[in-house]
């Protein structure tokens, strides 16, 4: 049974969100490192950027960000990952209460879930046992 993942991918453009989401991961001790992007489009290029030995497994997206947000993020993620990289779980992590947005992520075949922020240790480790069963739990 693994213990943790190695890489974790978060995509926000507000840096108070990306702290708390940071030291959700932290605390829960459940990866080994967070990479932090602020739009779509720097997730691209670091993504272009990490070996295939780096890759994220997990990679928790906001929706509405400047450049490029989480929708386009998604579509240019399929283009360009969905074959040739190791398969990351995408999680669309947002404020949105639209519900519009929760049925469009659940009719993108490449989102695994649509959660609302904040992100807790709570609701991570929920997130980790539904995506990642071979993964130690975390309580």
């Amino acid at each position: 049974m693994k213990k943790k993942l190695t890489h974790i991918l978060l995509i926000d453009d507000d840096p108070a969100t990306n702290f708390i989401n940071k030291k959700a991961i932290e605390r829960l001790g459940c990866a080994e490192f967070t990479h932090i992007t602020v739009n779509g489009k720097e997730a691209i290029d670091l993504l272009n950027k990490i070996r295939i030995d780096r890759f994220p497994e997990m990679i928790l997206i906001d929706i509405n960000m400047p450049i490029m947000n989480g929708w386009q993020f998604v579509e240019k993620y399929k283009t360009l990952f969905s074959k040739e990289k190791p398969a990351s779980k995408l999680i669309i992590l947002s404020t949105s209460q639209n519900p519009d947005d929760k049925e469009k992520s659940k009719s993108l075949e490449l989102v695994d879930g649509f959660e609302n922020k904040p992100l807790t240790p709570i609701k991570l480790a929920k997130i980790l046992k539904k995506h990642f069963p071979n993964l130690q739990e975390f309580v």
